[in-house]
């Protein structure tokens, strides 16, 4: 009886609560907005994904308790926990496309460099990297054929600059962006010790390497997919993107 009481107070309770969203005052904005592509365009990305991770939230707690009200059966536990299953995917890609959205894209239509890093370019005199970046060069490698920076980035933590030691004057060849771990290495080193540091910091790249390829694709269309890492052709240059973590600009 108090699980029929309960039923019928559920259905009260969202009929109410779907009469007051007709009349939300962002229902009634987006109703005046219509007319106008960009303005939806930006209250789609600013206010209704949001407002639709939400929902859907709620629609998984109220799953969760119909489940606990129910007979326990096998049945109904399955069907209950598999829309549960299915609410919290729709969360998680929801969630992942509003941090897309919200993140200015990071490339041009006409430019495939990166809009932060654009002052040191393939073909530039390897010197220019000094000179772009006093004090902050980098060189570890004993041939002395590439430097490094690190850089405050939100993508990206250290970028390379090659050149081809057998061609004079020196010329950047080669851009190497290290893309950026969503937990700092040292946090990740306490979660899971030295041993698995190599997997653990490629799982830990995933989400930015793949709101990057999102960019990538929505500016120069999907690009050649191989086994671990997506390649573009975009003015004159390759553009590689490995899902390990390493995006870079050459001319091969």
């Amino acid at each position: 009886m108090t699980t029929q009481i309960y039923g019928e107070k559920r259905k009260d309770d969202k009929a109410n609560l779907w009469s007051a969203l007709k009349e939300h005052p962002i229902v009634i904005v987006l109703g005046f907005c219509a007319a106008t592509a960009g303005a939806m365009a930006a209250i789609y990305e600013k206010v209704v994904i949001p407002y639709q991770v939400k929902v859907l939230e709620v629609q998984v707690a109220d799953l969760k308790q119909q489940l606990a009200l129910l007979p326990v059966t096998e049945k109904t536990v399955a069907e209950k926990e598999a829309a549960i299953a299915k609410l919290r995917e729709e969360v998680v890609a929801l969630r992942q496309r509003t941090v897309e959205l919200s993140k200015e894209n990071v490339f041009s239509t006409d430019d495939p460099y990166p809009k932060a890093f654009r002052r040191v370019r393939l073909g530039d005199l390897f010197s220019k990297v000094e000179q772009t970046y006093p004090g902050q060069v980098t060189k570890d490698d004993p041939d002395d054929t590439y430097a490094s920076i690190k850089v405050e980035d939100f993508f990206f933590r250290i970028v390379t600059f090659y050149y081809d030691e057998t061609v004079k004057p020196h010329r950047v060849t080669l851009i190497l962006f290290h893309v950026k771990e969503d937990v700092p290495l040292k946090d990740l080193l306490k979660a899971r010790g030295a041993a698995s540091l190599n997997q653990s910091l490629e799982e830990n790249v995933r989400a930015n390497v793949g709101t990057l390829k999102t960019q990538l694709t929505e500016r120069y269309g999907a690009g050649a997919v191989g086994k671990r890492e997506t390649v573009w052709k975009v003015k004159g240059l390759i553009i590689t993107l490995q899902d390990k973590g390493l995006f870079s600009i050459d001319k091969r």
